[in-house]
């Protein structure tokens, strides 16, 4: 240990005799926390002017001892610190909202210290810590907490998850309807401090929702032309206002104002999840192929199924946003590429163009990768993208697929998500209008002009891909 050179006494034998009886009179189980004053300053005295190793000797205990009893005060100083910097972030604010990180370190002197000497060491009111001690209990009897992302993908989560995320750093906060009876269903389950730290919703907005619950809020009250939209957002829970307007419109010939329908679908318990847009550049950069096959791109979705990590490759045309192929990986291998990229040549003909990121699959380092050679096979130019935004057509894919199918329902294996794909990625081809083709165009308008004609009144996807085929001929021989 240095040299405290601010010390003006030396240390005697009577320091070490007082650290030797002080300490044999208390367990061995006992926390630097939980030492008297005198004894903490006696200890960090002696370490301030002789070693760990003399010191050790001289109280007659063992070094690794010491070494933990220092480990728990660096602790302790590092806490001390991070309540200083909320308290020092929050002075100009009413009340204080201690980060997480700071209250999980805190919960774990509950166990060896009272409330009352935790609150005079941290300078956290009492109030507080009785309130924190008390939850602390609940979880460790197992009782459930505020919802959170690990209790699983069910509506109330899913619902709070997105309305944090849609005020997520907004000083005035706006509550939609559903989102004032969330708010007020878990002040009756947790108390109005748990929402405050939670959700970071203040004292003065939960006492006046309580007040217009008490006068009782206004119901719900939607015209019967929105009845369509209703069903479709249930139906479709993923898709947000302009999807919905532009699905309605098409079907069902009904044709009505974004913001109406976003205000129906707010009132009836959706949620959006906005998030902040980053501007990359104020230069329109926007670019799109004049025919089918002439560029397709390719990208691996990463996720989790089970606590198992799975993969999953899109194949997606750039003129006309059709999904062209797909397929399941235990990873991002080169085999998995190569043939469901031969079973959409197969299925939909050769591209000209091929666009893919610099993954290990589809990009070598060294030299010329087997994915090059199985494009210059086939006579197809491979396009490298070197940031995401390039082949963002297919990255929108995988933002789609997490929104309206990994994020809305819940899968027990691998089969039931291949089931619930496949008709997802029918029902994004052939019924859905893209909101990046002119019109209420879906993407396989483009990839298979009259394809509606044929089968316009069949949703068998059996009967749309016979009609599918008999148009590739068509096509083929043209």
């Amino acid at each position: 240990m240095p040299q405290d050179e601010s010390s003006a006494r030396q240390v005697s034998q009577s320091d070490f005799d007082l650290i030797r009886l002080k300490l044999a009179e208390v367990s061995d189980k006992i926390q630097w926390i939980q030492f008297e004053d005198v004894l903490k300053e006696r200890i960090l005295l002696c370490l301030s002017q002789i070693s760990l190793e003399r010191l050790s000797e001289e109280i007659a205990i063992d070094q690794s001892k010491l070494e933990e009893f220092l480990r728990q005060k660096a602790e302790m100083d590092l806490l001390l610190k991070e309540v200083a910097e909320d308290r020092d972030r929050h002075r100009d604010s009413r009340y204080i909202n201690y980060s997480d990180q700071t209250r999980a370190k805190i919960d774990r002197y509950f166990d060896f210290i009272s409330v009352n000497r935790l609150a005079g060491i941290l300078g956290v009111p009492r109030s507080t810590l009785d309130e924190w001690k008390k939850r602390s209990e609940k979880r460790a009897d197992g009782a459930n907490d505020l919802p959170s992302s690990e209790i699983g993908k069910s509506d109330v989560t899913l619902r709070l998850k997105t309305m944090l995320k849609r005020h997520e750093g907004k000083t005035t906060r706006r509550y939609s309807l559903s989102e004032k009876e969330l708010i007020l269903k878990l002040l009756d389950a947790f108390g109005s401090k748990a929402v405050n730290e939670e959700l970071k919703v203040s004292f003065d907005t939960i006492a006046r929702l309580k007040r217009e619950r008490g006068r009782g809020l206004p119901r719900i009250e939607t015209a019967a032309k929105y009845a369509p939209v209703i069903d479709t957002m249930r139906k479709y829970p993923g898709m947000g206002p302009m999807q919905i307007r532009d699905y309605v419109h098409r079907h069902l010939g009904l044709s009505m104002g974004v913001n109406s329908v976003r205000k129906v679908m707010e009132d009836n318990g959706w949620i959006s999840s906005y998030s902040r847009r980053i501007r990359v550049s104020d230069e329109v950069r926007r670019y799109e192929s004049i025919r089918r096959n002439h560029l397709w791109h390719v990208d691996f979705k990463h996720f989790f199924i089970n606590k198992c990590k799975a993969y999953l490759l899109f194949i997606e045309d750039d003129h006309s946003r059709f999904i062209t192929g797909y397929s399941f990986a235990d990873g991002e291998r080169l085999e998995t590429v190569v043939e469901t990229l031969q079973e959409s040549i197969n299925r939909h003909g050769l591209p000209q163009m091929v666009m893919s990121d610099g993954g290990s699959a589809f990009h070598s380092w060294r030299g010329q990768s087997k994915f090059n050679q199985f494009l210059e096979d086939f006579g197809i130019d491979h396009y490298l993208s070197k940031v995401p935004r390039v082949n963002g057509k297919v990255e929108s894919i995988n933002q789609k697929v997490e929104k309206e199918v990994l994020n809305v329902k819940s899968f027990s294996s691998i089969q039931q998500l291949q089931e619930e794909l496949v008709r997802w990625i029918w029902f994004y081809n052939f019924k859905r209008p893209h909101q990046g083709l002119q019109g209420l165009q879906v993407p396989a308008d483009r990839f298979y002009p009259g394809w509606n004609a044929a089968k316009e009144s069949s949703d068998s996807s059996t009967v749309l891909l016979d009609a599918v085929a008999q148009i590739v001929q068509q096509l083929k021989t043209a």
